[in-house]
């Protein structure tokens, strides 16, 4: 085959060419499916954003109507009034130093002890702020439209957690030598303020709800032990409007689910992307942020179902969440997620205290009326909408000898674990999941 040496140089140079066409075919259809599923990626994200930006709309266009306390109702957004009152609040100066004499008061007054020397003055330099608050109490509607994403880091004086806090002493340490109804009054007006500050915001002023009610309870049950039976027939419906009517904590979840959404929108990646490995670098981005996105409006939209539920309901709606977050294999749902299990409890525990409040003031209601002891099992207990909302049965109800005490409790919170085992730890917990009861 002599004559065919000549071809085959001829043949190879066409079989190197066909192989060398072939992989730039494969190499330029690669290409060309990664642009176009970048392509596609990219118009999800707009869409995704667009989404993102109609469901706060939809969430900041809510208003939680609830009924006054007392007085006339007053038209108007509670929390707008109350965030006004407290950036008066937080422009005080040294006010670690102030909420340390506002603690010290406290603890005072609980043992039986005078005021300390400065607390007169304090009070009547934040008669102003102090009036306004309870005032905000009486608008008819309270609401907290999420930020706009150009406002995210700014900061208002009214939204800081440590003027909420102040407040919360400041309006329990002026009640403690008014009369007793004034006194109920005003504990009854620091959790409602809690409430309306919550309504519709993010977990920080919810979490700061459980502040207000924990610290306003003590002080109203010792008000109530120098109380008439007719004022404490007065502060019990009052405390029953505050159960019966709580913003909704679905809402809380509901926004913050879509704050982490938002957040996820400014992180995708945007184009240009000049090579190859840029472009697939970025559409791994964006699949896996995408994905993270549609688990968050996910949860968002389940927490809008979850409206109507009460507390029992809640916590157990956080328990499903923590598990799907669980359950995921998108890193980014990991990172962001929130720890919903603990804050639904602590939410629940709210509930708990003021469903104790309400059995209390009607234990001591009927033991002056009768001029007796505390009963032995108050009959509010057996009310079905004052059963443990975080157990399965009543509020639990322990008399001491001699019918002149009380403990109120409900199922702890959460279980203790190795690093919370110790005795003093343990008594906090009890302490913050109990309400003492008392008679003078």
């Amino acid at each position: 085959m002599p004559e065919d040496a000549p071809e085959s140089p001829r043949r190879v140079g066409r079989w190197v060419a066909g192989c060398g066409l072939a992989l730039l075919l494969v190499c330029g259809g690669s290409g060309a499916f990664v642009s176009m599923r970048l392509s596609a990626r990219v118009d999800e994200g707009v869409r995704a954003a667009e989404r993102v930006r109609r469901e706060i709309a939809r969430h900041g266009a809510r208003r939680w109507q609830r009924p006054v306390l007392r007085g006339e109702p007053i038209p108007g957004n509670a929390a707008d009034a109350a965030r006004m009152a407290l950036a008066e609040i937080a422009r005080l100066p040294n006010r670690s130093e102030l909420g340390e004499l506002l603690d010290g008061a406290l603890e005072a007054n609980a043992e039986g002890r005078p005021s300390p020397e400065g607390l007169a003055p304090l009070l009547q330099r934040t008669e102003g702020a102090r009036g306004a608050l309870r005032r905000a109490t009486r608008l008819t509607w309270a609401a907290r439209p999420m930020a706009q994403h150009e406002d995210l880091g700014r900061t208002d004086p009214g939204d800081s957690p440590s003027a909420a806090l102040l407040a919360t002493k400041l309006l329990l340490a002026g009640a403690m030598d008014a009369s007793p109804s004034e006194c109920m009054a005003t504990a009854a007006d620091v959790v409602r303020l809690g409430q309306d500050l919550s309504a519709g915001a993010n977990l920080l002023p919810r979490m700061m709800l459980d502040a207000h009610a924990r610290r306003a309870a003590p002080v109203l049950l010792r008000c109530a032990a120098r109380a008439t039976p007719e004022e404490l027939a007065v502060a019990r419906a009052e405390v029953e409007r505050l159960a019966a009517h709580s913003p909704p904590a679905s809402w809380t979840f509901e926004i913050e689910a879509l704050g982490m959404a938002r957040v996820l929108v400014s992180t995708l990646p945007e184009s240009p992307w000049p090579s190859d490995a840029q472009r697939v670098e970025a559409l791994s981005m964006l699949e896996t942020s995408l994905s993270a996105i549609d688990h968050q409006l996910g949860a968002a939209s389940r927490w809008r179902a979850r409206e109507r539920e009460g507390p029992t309901g809640v916590v157990r709606g956080t328990e499903d969440e923590d598990r799907r977050a669980d359950a995921s294999d998108n890193a980014l749902v990991s990172i962001v997620g929130i720890p919903y299990r603990s804050y639904g409890r602590r939410t629940a525990r709210v509930e708990a205290i003021l469903r104790g409040l309400v059995v209390s003031l009607d234990a001591i209601e009927h033991a002056k009326r009768a001029a007796g002891p505390l009963p032995a099992q108050p009959t509010r207990l057996a009310d079905p909408r004052l059963r443990d909302p975080l157990g399965d049965g009543p509020l639990r109800w322990v008399l001491e000898p001699g019918g002149r005490r009380a403990t109120l409790s409900w199922t702890h919170t959460a279980p203790t674990t190795p690093s919370r085992a110790d005795a003093g730890t343990r008594a906090r917990d009890d302490a913050e999941d109990a309400l003492t009861v008392s008679l003078p």
